[in-house]
Parts: C-alpha cells; structure tokens; sequence
C-alpha cells in the first residue's frame, strides 16, 4: 500500500466510521439505519468526493479499489446478488462472495498506516467544507 493522501485517510476514516455504525445497528435491530448508512457513504462520500478526488490523484487508485472491494464485502449481506455479480465481474474473483470471510486485515493494516495522520483528514474535510 502506497502513503495514503488526506483524501484517503478522509474516507477510510468514514468507512470506519460506517462499519461502527453498521455493528450498533445489527445489535439494535435497526435495518433500515443500516442501509441509511450505506448507503451515505457509497454516495455522498465515496462517489460525491472520493471518486472525484480520484480523477486529480491516480496513485491512490489501488487504495481505492481495496477499500471498494472490501465495501463490497461488507454490502454483501444486504445486497447478495448485485455483490455477488461486482464481485466475478469487476473483482474477476472466481470464488463466491458469500463464502469468503470477510479479512480484517485491510482495516488493521490501514489503521497502522494512519496512525498518527488522523488530522489530515481534516484538510479534505475543509476541502469539501469550503466547495
């Protein structure tokens, strides 16, 4: 993984954010806050901005498409059959989604990445704040 940008670090903090979101709302029974969630952060976060950003900064598209896939992973539950379709046909995976566990791997590597960056992801928050 390449040093992350205040962009990236921006939006991994927000799907962070969404992955905590989701925990309390699974606990708590409240499906529908659960795709509210999602689905502010696939668009008025990733696509509205983070995409945006991607067209200005092409090194952090690996980044990019980990945090997609692992979006993906993570939307699967909700939405099983366009996952599964994203998954073979854009990821080219040949195993199936609903039987690959999701790897907390990314999320750990990426903290210990950040660690210490948390604030400039406030550089694009002021960014946006500012457009």
């Amino acid at each position: 993984m390449t040093d992350l940008s205040p962009a990236s670090i921006w939006i991994f903090l927000k799907y962070k954010g969404l992955l905590e979101s989701l925990e309390k709302n699974l606990k708590n029974y409240e499906l529908a806050h659960s795709v509210d969630a999602i689905y502010h952060f696939l668009w008025d976060d990733f696509a509205d901005w983070y995409v945006e950003y991607l067209k200005t900064n092409k090194t952090q598209l690996d980044f990019a498409k980990d945090l997609f896939k692992e979006f993906i992973i993570t939307l699967s539950p909700y939405m099983p059959f366009e996952t599964e379709a994203l998954w073979r046909d854009f990821f080219g995976e040949k195993t199936l989604l609903a039987a690959t566990i999701k790897d907390e791997k990314f999320v750990i590597n990426t903290d210990k990445l950040i660690s210490g960056k948390e604030a400039s992801a406030k550089e694009f928050e002021n960014i946006i704040t500012f457009i």
